[in-house]
């Protein structure tokens, strides 16, 4: 009896030759426009919480921080119910339960209500948004990733603008209730984006009008000219000095198909093998991918404290009307993402590097913000802030181009959790510390060397690729001499 099979997904080479790909790209920016926009603007509702259920200044905080810190917290959940159900069915379902989550509060008479409504049904589902935003885009793009995941990410800067705004302006107008019914009617909005995700298969992308561009593939490196950074040499499992490592590299001819060769076309094995709990131990044993993390969770920690800070310290210093200063990082922040993004389009290889060293400039830049007592210093701190934060969408690419696309929805989503986890913890400790000290300067200075400390933990990555590209060099020296004396 012939058994049906299931649509070929295309590799991201293939798909980015149709025009569609960009028709996505659209779709995932809107999307974070509305997760992230939503997020951010929470501020400009904290203070009419206090005002009406009078409850701690902590205690109401605690809104806004569960929702963040869920949003990205869900990672590791994302990456299974995607590998169970198409994109396009999971973003528009959790649209759905984030817009309704959002528009429940309209009925909050407590904290513990907006906490729930808002921190946890909305930040669980738009938690699941984002990441299949970033999923689709993955899909979608390879030899323009950079610029794409650049493009999508900045969305989050932009929606933090244009959903702060508007949020204030329905409270002027109407009241914080009324704009929570509003502002769940926006969120209907990403049903219809979610709508335009779809699978790229062959006879999808066939069927709308979005016909092959002829845009030539990726070349596939060689020996010679491999570079550090692509996955044809990191898709593999760490490499040790045992036998067990080096015959993993010689004969697992399997694992390198799925990994490496995107001409098979058969894509849905390659995600099944992904999702197994192998893989997992794979990649968090993978010195690499700890550094990845570590890195990451120290940044997330403290991306948030100058946007409180700032303005405070601001204030300290006499200076009123200093909210413009946030939004000149979001602005900032955007314009770096674009930026890094179409940067890391052209020099491809590069993109890990290009990350390294901005972090390490983005950790001097909040070292040396305490002496920033002037307006103009502020506002330029504010520009050099959001614009290094811009560097984040470059660690969307890199988990991929060192732990293997076969890797990127377990590594990425683990990854997420541990932003989610720095969410939680680095905003309540450093505002303990400035509590302390009594000095919002101490905090900024804090916060620099905690973003020292990741930039430096990226450092001993280089160590470990020089090594592993030394010995799958040697293996496929040795592989090619024991065939040639064979042949003899």
């Amino acid at each position: 009896m012939a058994v049906s099979r299931r649509p070929k997904l295309l590799s991201p080479q293939e798909a980015e030759s149709f025009r569609y790909s960009w028709v996505v790209l659209v779709a995932t920016f809107m999307l974070r426009v509305i997760v992230f926009g939503q997020l951010y603007s929470l501020g400009v509702l904290y203070m009419h919480w206090l005002e009406e259920f009078r409850r701690p200044r902590g205690e109401t905080a605690w809104v806004a921080s569960i929702a963040t810190g869920t949003t990205l917290m869900m990672g590791p959940f994302s990456t299974i119910i995607y590998d169970r159900f198409s994109l396009r069915s999971v973003i528009i379902v959790s649209a759905f339960i984030s817009s309704l989550g959002v528009a429940f509060s309209y009925f909050a008479r407590s904290i513990m209500f907006l906490t729930i409504s808002l921190g946890l049904v909305s930040g669980v589902a738009g938690g699941i948004v984002n990441f299949g935003a970033v999923l689709a885009l993955e899909k979608y793009f390879y030899k323009n990733r950079p610029l794409a995941m650049g493009i999508g990410s900045a969305g989050t800067g932009i929606g933090g603008m244009i959903f702060g705004m508007l949020q204030e302006f329905l409270i002027d107008k109407y009241s914080w209730r009324d704009s929570m019914l509003i502002m769940g009617a926006v969120q209907l909005n990403m049903i219809v984006c979610g709508a335009l995700i779809i699978e790229p298969t062959e006879e999808n992308l066939r069927e709308n009008f979005f016909k092959r561009t002829v845009t030539p593939l990726v070349k596939s490196a060689t020996n010679e000219d491999v570079d550090l950074c692509y996955p044809q040499i990191e898709a593999g499992a760490f490499i040790d000095d045992s036998k067990d490592s080096l015959k993993k590299i010689d004969d697992d001819d399997d694992e390198k198909m799925l990994a490496e060769n995107e001409n098979n076309g058969d894509r849905q094995l390659a995600r099944k093998r992904s999702f197994t709990s192998s893989s997992y131990k794979e990649v968090l044993r993978n010195p690499i991918f700890l550094c990845l993390f570590a890195c990451d969770f120290l940044s997330w920690m403290v991306q948030y404290v100058p946007y409180v800070h700032i303005p405070e310290r601001a204030n300290k210093l006499g200076f009123e009307n200093n909210a413009f200063l946030v939004s000149i990082m979001g602005l900032s922040s955007a314009m770096g993402k674009a930026f890094f993004g179409i940067l890391c389009t052209y020099i491809r290889n590069k993109s890990f590097d290009v990350y390294t060293s901005t972090q390490f400039l983005f950790a001097l830049t909040v070292l040396i913000s305490p002496l920033c007592v002037k307006i103009w210093s502020l506002t330029l701190f504010s520009v050099a802030f959001g614009f290094f934060s811009g560097n984040y969408c470059l660690m969307m690419i890199i988990p991929s181009d060192l732990l293997g696309e076969h890797n990127f929805s377990i590594s990425y989503g683990i990854l997420l959790a541990g932003e989610g986890i720095g969410v939680y913890l680095g905003p309540p400790l450093i505002g303990w510390l400035s509590e302390v000290c009594h000095s919002y300067g101490t905090s900024l200075l804090a916060a620099g060397v905690i973003l020292l400390s990741s930039a430096i933990s990226m450092l001993p990555i280089y160590c470990i690729k020089s090594r592993r590209v030394t010995r799958v060099v040697a293996i496929k020296h040795n592989n090619n001499n024991n065939r040639q004396d064979g042949g003899v």
